[in-house]
């Protein structure tokens, strides 16, 4: 949110471009790195009560602490023949969405409770930009074991790394998933003032 409040008018300015010129907005952010959020779309972190909780915050795309996690999932998809796992050479990294929810799972299963959904930063920053939950297929084909046929791994699969995580695919990782590219939204007056786009009506693009 820092960077679009002070480096976008910054780079309007330095590159001496008038904001009604600006027709479109792309994002931009390295996967997986992903946050727990409550209902209304707020990250956990930034509620007075989960502040100071480790895993209520981002956890960035290299934070490795769910190598436990992945380490067992691997083990579970290859004893059950899950096919998902050729499409990533065989393994899942500890960096990717399912072993960091799963980690949060086990070592806070409080915040697990709390948290309405689990999403990329790069589509929280869109949902904030238009106010449209719409996931990226790149961060969620790679990171999230999503895939445009398949979808998300079987109910089976989660099930079997914890009954309780049986329906993580259709609560926790719910919402529209469109391609690269896919209009995401308009942006918001809001964040339009934010940015120093006054001019609202522009269209932030999926990562």
């Amino acid at each position: 949110m820092e960077v679009l409040r002070g480096s976008v008018p910054e780079v309007l300015q330095a590159a001496s471009v008038n904001m009604e010129d600006v027709v479109g907005i792309g994002v931009g952010f390295t996967a997986c790195t992903m946050m727990p959020l409550d209902y209304a779309g707020t990250p956990l972190c930034l509620k007075a009560e989960w502040r100071e909780d480790p895993h209520s915050w981002v956890k960035l795309w290299k934070h490795h602490a769910a190598q436990t996690e992945a380490n067992r999932l691997n083990e579970i998809a290859k004893a059950r023949g899950e096919t998902f796992l050729h499409r990533y050479g065989g393994r899942v990294s500890s960096e990717w969405m399912i072993p960091k929810i799963w980690q949060i799972f086990n070592e806070a299963p409080h915040i697990y409770e709390a948290a309405d959904r689990f999403m990329e930063a790069a589509d929280w920053i869109v949902m904030r930009m238009t106010g449209e939950q719409i996931r990226n297929s790149c961060a969620a084909g790679y990171k999230a074991l999503w895939n445009k046929q398949e979808e998300y791994p079987s109910r089976g699969f989660f099930q079997a790394l914890d009954p309780a995580l049986a329906d993580l695919a259709e609560t926790k990782l719910r919402g529209t998933i469109a391609p690269l590219g896919s209009k995401a939204g308009v942006l918001s007056d809001e964040m339009a003032g934010l940015m120093g786009l006054r001019r609202a009506r522009l269209l932030p693009l999926a990562i």
